[in-house]
């Protein structure tokens, strides 16, 4: 590398002062400067790009869940179990609320308005995804975001985090970085626990159970 090149300036005193002239071939330390002041004004532009890009999708959500909650309650169950093939259990995770209440609104039984605005959003919800190649919605909202968590799709759905999973079926953030969105204590909180694992119960819904080879 070359050494820097110092020139004496005259002054308007008549003394003299040490400047520092740029070498002709620029230094590594010349470069890391010049790469840093370009580097930090890209990285501010992808945050704020990525926070715009989120707030996007999460309105495109809500505008969706708006148009769609004009309809019955009975035809968005029908949508959410026919069209997309979710389980009750899972209808009913989804809105936040028992297997019973579900059957309930199933029979025609009133429904809270927040709840219709709840069920909206999942219908809303899984439209979207189906603009991103996931197959099988239905069975992908109950599959754990890692192996290394006890949390699944829809478990964020159901948080309100519909942001995140947007993040991971758009490849945009790998799964520990959706957990790490969710719930930076996630390892200590929702880690596998592997003397249990989930199985079909009777009913044909997934139920917890101690491993049979323990």
């Amino acid at each position: 590398m070359s050494e820097q090149i110092y020139a004496r300036e005259a002054t308007a005193a008549g003394t003299g002062a040490i400047r520092t002239q740029e070498p002709a071939t620029p230094t590594y330390a010349s470069l890391a400067e010049r790469t840093a002041l370009l580097r930090d004004p890209v990285q501010l532009t992808q945050a704020d790009v990525g926070e715009l890009h989120r707030t996007v999708q999460i309105g495109d959500l809500d505008e969706r869940a708006s148009r769609v909650a004009v309809q019955e309650p009975s035809d968005l169950l029908e949508a959410l179990a026919t069209e997309f093939g979710l389980s009750w259990t899972t209808i009913a995770r989804m809105v936040g609320v028992t297997d019973a209440a579900v059957r309930k609104w199933r029979r025609g039984e009133p429904i809270a308005p927040e709840n219709r605005r709840r069920l909206a959003r999942g219908v809303a919800f899984l439209q979207i995804l189906g603009t991103f190649p996931v197959q099988d919605s239905a069975s992908w909202l109950e599959m754990r975001i890692s192996d290394d968590a006890t949390i699944t799709a829809v478990d964020l759905f159901s948080e309100g985090r519909a942001d995140l999973l947007f993040e991971l079926v758009g490849n945009r953030a790998t799964p520990h970085q959706v957990l790490e969105g969710f719930d930076p204590n996630w390892r200590h909180i929702y880690a596998v626990d592997e003397r249990f694992e989930v199985v079909e119960g009777p009913d044909g819904d997934p139920v917890i159970t101690q491993r049979r080879d323990r």
